[in-house]
């Protein structure tokens, strides 16, 4: 397997430069709701974050890791709502200009905030080529540089920081449910979930494996040996090789076919590797923490793709769940064939039933794109019963005119 666009250390890199930017959102609870899943649930707030959504994270960390000279072009995007408002404020505080080509479908409440925010606005047809075609033209006419809603590392990375805020606050989760759009939240928060696992229970840098130089069969358990003495100069150690000390198995070393449960410390994501203990396919014992994408049955594109094994179109879907209508890009895709579960597809009925529940339990305000979580949730009771489940609430930019009779 190619290496992924995004690593731990990226989305580490990000929490510290954008910290003095957004907020850090806060997990919310309830008894009732817990009742009613049969779980215990944890909600990362992100209705709280700056400009409404976790847009202002991806947002804020590309605009800053840009050069000076760069930024002084100001920067574009093409977008439908929640990113295009969080670039215009990330913009705003760097000081320099924001060009956003918004399809004429955006939700108004949208278009006013990311003009409120400092954008120019170019608006255009609500398809794929409309965008781009646009956007292109944007970047040609003043220069800026175009930063990608989701489909760039720096984007991916500053997603992945509510990631690790959940993982700090709440770290003995079971699994954690992400919106899937285009796929850059969830990608950024799977790959904090696995590696803030990786560094929470890899504790130990001086215990290294290595198979045993005399044995006819390297790959069987015996002739595994553990070497625990950082002082030795052992040129049998293989420093490279840590062992994978997962104490909340009962045999977190034990593997069927390769003896040992090993990582390899240069990556920031452990994955098995064939014929020696090491893998391309994700190992579900490597990423204890279970990480499910969810969209709406409407836009079931990243399902499909994974499914296809390839990025599948997303053909402009009538769904209420507005966000999530993009289909995957070429970053974002490897990263969640890698690290996701599975993808929990839901109704427009059980999007909007979870709305009304998050609204009257969490007192809290979510659009479509950001109950999609809790909907699959109660749709999957059986499957996430008993467990401590983290949900990651996407935004809360909704027209609440349009759900509230």
């Amino acid at each position: 397997m190619s290496e992924l666009a995004v690593s731990y250390k990226d989305i580490l890199s990000a929490h510290e430069r954008v910290q003095p930017w957004i907020h850090r959102t806060p997990v919310l609870s309830s008894r009732k709701i817990d009742e009613i899943a049969g779980a215990s649930l944890f909600f990362k707030a992100e209705p709280l974050q700056k400009t409404g959504s976790f847009k202002a994270r991806g947002a804020t960390n590309a605009v800053f890791s840009l050069s000076d000279k760069d930024a002084a072009r100001g920067v574009a995007t093409h977008s439908s709502g929640n990113f295009a408002a969080a670039l215009a404020q990330a913009a705003t505080w760097r000081g320099i200009d924001s060009h956003v080509v918004m399809p004429t479908s955006a939700p108004e409440a949208k278009r006013l905030a990311t003009r409120g925010y400092g954008a120019h606005i170019i608006p255009c047809e609500p398809t794929l080529q409309a965008r781009e075609s646009m956007l292109a033209r944007v970047v040609e006419e003043t220069g800026a540089t175009f930063l990608h809603p989701y489909n760039n590392a720096n984007v991916i990375a500053g997603q992945g920081t509510a990631g690790v805020e959940l993982m700090e606050d709440v770290p003995d989760l079971d699994a954690v449910l992400v919106p899937v759009g285009g796929g850059g939240l969830c990608s950024g928060v799977a790959i904090a979930v696995h590696g803030g696992h990786e560094g929470s229970v890899n504790r130990a840098p001086d215990i290294h494996v290595w198979d045993d130089p005399q044995s006819d069969n390297p790959q069987s358990a015996p002739d595994i040996h553990v070497w625990d003495d950082p002082q030795s100069d052992n040129p049998q150690s293989a420093p490279d090789i840590h062992v994978w000390d997962d104490q909340t198995v009962d045999q977190p070393r034990l593997q069927a076919n390769t003896g040992l449960t090993s990582i390899d410390s240069s990556s920031d994501n452990p994955r098995l590797q064939a014929n020696t203990g090491l893998s391309d396919e994700t190992n579900p014992d490597l990423f204890p923490i279970k990480v499910y994408g969810v969209e709406p049955s409407l836009a079931d594109d990243a399902k499909r793709s994974l499914i296809a094994g390839s990025i599948q179109p997303s053909n402009n879907p009538d769904t209420i769940a507005d966000g999530l209508k993009t289909q995957l890009g070429t970053l974002t895709f490897p990263i969640l064939q890698h690290h996701l579960e599975d993808i929990l597809l839901v109704s427009e009925d059980e999007i909007h039933a979870a709305m009304e529940l998050i609204w009257s339990r969490l007192k809290l305000v979510v659009e479509p794109s950001g109950a999609v979580v809790l909907a699959a949730l109660l749709k999957h009771r059986d499957l996430f019963a008993g467990q401590r489940v983290g949900l990651v609430v996407s935004g809360g930019n909704a027209n609440i005119s349009n759900f509230i009779p």
